[in-house]
């Protein structure tokens, strides 16, 4: 790349590739000015669009990246990966509706392809509709049975379910097919903790953290959670508070560093500073991750990675008034994704006795429930099968 540029500055095609390799490097900041750069040497350029687009995307910013992608499309309107980064920013973004429709585009261009049923999958999943997000599990796993992490989310999805017999059947073929992703560990923990098995799950997420594995999925999220309840339970936080540092450290930075990567664990720091004493920096971060959440997030979008995370940092500020609202808002909106998780949060704890709260739960269990006896009754092809 340094090569190309120092041959000819002016070629967008060099700054694009920079600003991919920056991007992947971490560089952030770096990957967007090469990007902007790029776009001014020539407006327009499809491929600039195309990455900024999807860069736009991966850093949680998906308003901005629908314009740029819808663009890219008018031009292409048959690409199979430009539809995917639109579908996936539209459900980022709060519109689930949408991103099922550019679903159905692509897999009428490319029917054989997994991701025109991974994005339909995950756009339900995003408004709780496990029953209708079911048949494309199905259809996952039967064009791609050895995808690991679609059999651990199966497996967790059956526990939210209700089914604690099948959610261990399909862990353990997850398990089987990949024992060290970071996915399925983080599905099997979230499984434990739902059953009140913390100290395996405290076990599991502490191997996971020392092996430092990729964080997919949030995983690194998850585990850290699991640490700091215990350190919660047991009043002793400086390990947990070491590994969020560790895994986090532009959580400690003055001020703190937030993106759409780190949000969730931010906002669960925020409790663990707050039961160390350490007031002020957690203060601060509340500060500084709402004034983000704020200017990036779409209102009453509760996007697919974010979740409900607003109405966890209200309630950590203590808006318990505000955080309801939100909370209420968020359900009547259609949120329910991975919902038992979120709820079962200690953020949100300063709520958790109010009348309101318990109606929203009990809405969501009885819906999850119709959802278990639809999901029973779906046809053979239909259902997920271990043996597709």
């Amino acid at each position: 790349i340094e090569k190309a540029l120092e041959l000819d500055d002016q070629q967008p095609e060099a700054h694009v590739q920079k600003a991919f390799f920056l991007w992947r490097s971490g560089d952030f900041a770096a990957s967007e000015e090469s990007l902007k750069y790029a776009l001014n040497l020539k407006p327009g350029y499809a491929p600039t669009l195309a990455l900024y687009g999807k860069y736009l995307r991966w850093t949680n910013r998906p308003q901005e990246a629908i314009p740029l992608l819808e663009k890219v499309l008018r031009d292409d309107p048959l690409s199979t990966e430009i539809l995917f980064d639109l579908a996936k920013s539209e459900m980022h973004a709060g519109h689930p509706e949408n991103a099922i429709k550019y679903s159905e585009k692509m897999r009428q261009i490319d029917p054989d392809s997994v991701h025109g049923y991974v994005v339909a999958m995950q756009a339900y999943m995003w408004m709780g509709r496990y029953d209708l997000a079911w048949p494309y599990f199905a259809m996952n796993v039967a064009l791609d049975p050895g995808d690991y992490e679609t059999w651990g989310h199966i497996a967790m999805y059956w526990q939210h379910l209700g089914d604690p017999e099948l959610s261990d059947l399909y862990m353990g073929h997850a398990i089987e097919l990949g024992p060290k992703s970071p996915a399925v560990l983080k599905c099997k923990v979230s499984v434990l903790t739902d059953r009140k098995q913390f100290d395996e799950a405290l076990t599991i997420s502490k191997q996971a953290l020392e092996a430092g594995l990729d964080d997919r999925w949030f995983s690194n999220s998850v585990f850290l959670r699991t640490l700091r309840d215990n350190a919660i339970r047991t009043r002793s936080f400086a390990s947990a508070r070491q590994w969020y540092l560790n895994v986090h450290p532009e959580l400690f930075e003055n001020p703190p560093d937030i993106n759409g990567n780190n949000i969730l664990a931010g906002a669960d720091l925020v409790l663990l500073l707050q039961q160390s004493g350490e007031l002020e920096q957690a203060d601060e971060l509340i500060r500084v991750a709402m004034a983000w959440y704020n200017e990036t997030q779409p209102a009453t979008s509760h996007g697919f990675l974010t979740s409900i995370v607003d109405v966890s940092l209200l309630a950590l500020k203590g808006e318990d008034e505000e955080a309801l609202k939100n909370l209420r808002q968020a359900v009547e909106h259609g949120w329910k994704f991975d919902w038992p998780w979120h709820w079962a949060n200690k953020n949100l704890d300063s709520i958790r006795d109010d009348p309101l709260f318990a109606e929203l739960a009990m809405r969501m269990n009885m819906e999850t429930a119709g959802q278990l006896a639809a999901i029973r009754a779906l046809p053979d092809d239909k259902q997920v099968r271990l043996n597709p």
